[in-house]
């Protein structure tokens, strides 16, 4: 089963200069990474990676933190909500509210 994860990227102000060209040739290099997206505000990349297990999470962002242009990232694993067993729980409790 795999795991999702999202790395917040802060590049380094030399490379922002750029047309980030560089950077995504590096980022498609890597195999865990999934999608990139520009951001605004404190961070400058918002990068979706899939690994194998979540532990594995650090071996990614060690990927990337290895490029000239990583200043810093921060990594945010993503823990399945259960949805499906979320939407039952409501529909179970809906159906009890309205028959009292």
């Amino acid at each position: 089963m795999a795991a999702k994860a999202y790395l917040m990227i802060v590049v380094a102000e030399d490379y922002l200069k750029d047309d980030y060209g560089k950077i995504l040739k590096d980022l498609k290099s890597i195999p865990e990474v999934k999608s990139v997206e520009r951001v605004m505000g404190t961070y400058d990349l918002l990068v979706q990676v899939e690994v194998p297990l979540h532990s594995w999470t650090v071996f990614a962002a060690d990927k990337v933190l290895a490029k000239e242009w990583a200043k810093h990232l921060q990594v945010f694993n993503v823990e399945p909500l259960g949805f499906e067993k979320y939407v039952e729980n409501r529909q179970e409790t809906a159906v009890r509210t309205t028959t009292r």
